[in-house]
């Protein structure tokens, strides 16, 4: 959702934010000084393929918009997405006050992971950075490993782990013909949220009869005799 209502509020990509101290919160962050200075484009990437939550702050700051104005758009742009069971506090995801739904987030991935800005962005294994600082190049590395599995395709992902919620995913995948939304809350770890997803896909893939309705939807009917599903 932070990505989406920077799109909304794009500065201009080259435009250069430098990380303040108010930036910093726990968990996952681009470790780097105070005052680092990052282009629009680049806080972008790292926060959506490394998961950085200071760059996430940044990148919301760099609209113009106040936190409390951008939070505001972020929980008014979830209403009208129909997102009714979900309340944003801040922008990076760490504050467990954050809440939402499986369902709420199918809703959120179709349109974040679908966007044509930043669909490339959440399928890229990994982002190559250069710090104006120190003169040092530094490569921020995505947490899906899906996306170097031989047995699914990931069109795009975003993962999150959190203390109170655990290991959480929304992905959506392929296998050449039909393409799948999977959202999974409370795994154990990342590597148990990417087993799951791929469980999930195959099942659907193997247990459902396809019919196509038109060139955009295909509807889903339980075949006669379904497989157990592994999770």
């Amino acid at each position: 959702m932070t990505a989406l209502v920077v799109l909304e509020h794009n500065p201009g990509w080259n435009k250069i934010i430098r990380l303040q101290k108010a930036d910093e919160v726990e968990g996952a962050r681009l470790r780097v000084a105070t005052g680092t200075p990052l282009t629009v484009r680049e806080a972008l990437n790292i926060t959506l393929i490394g998961s950085a939550n200071n760059t996430a702050n940044a990148i919301a700051r760099s609209t113009g918009l106040t936190r409390k104005q951008f939070v505001a758009r972020m929980n008014a742009k979830a209403k009208k997405m129909g997102m009714n069971n979900t309340v944003f506090v801040e922008p990076s995801g760490i504050d467990p006050a954050n809440v939402s739904t499986a369902h709420d987030v199918a809703i959120l991935a179709k349109a974040a992971l679908g966007n044509a800005t930043l669909q490339p962005i959440f399928r890229t294994k990994q982002y190559r950075w250069y710090n104006r600082n120190t003169k040092q190049h530094h490569t921020i590395k995505n947490t899906d490993t899906l996306l170097s599995a031989s047995t699914i395709t990931v069109l795009a992902g975003k993962t999150g782990l959190l203390d109170e919620s655990k290991a959480n995913v929304a992905m959506r995948v392929s296998n050449g013909k039909h393409p799948l939304s999977i959202v999974v809350f409370g795994a154990q770890t990342l590597g148990n949220v990417f087993s799951i997803v791929e469980h999930a896909a195959q099942w659907t893939w193997e247990a459902f009869q396809w019919k196509p309705q038109s060139a955009r939807a295909v509807t889903t009917k339980p075949a006669a005799r379904q497989k157990k599903t592994p999770y």
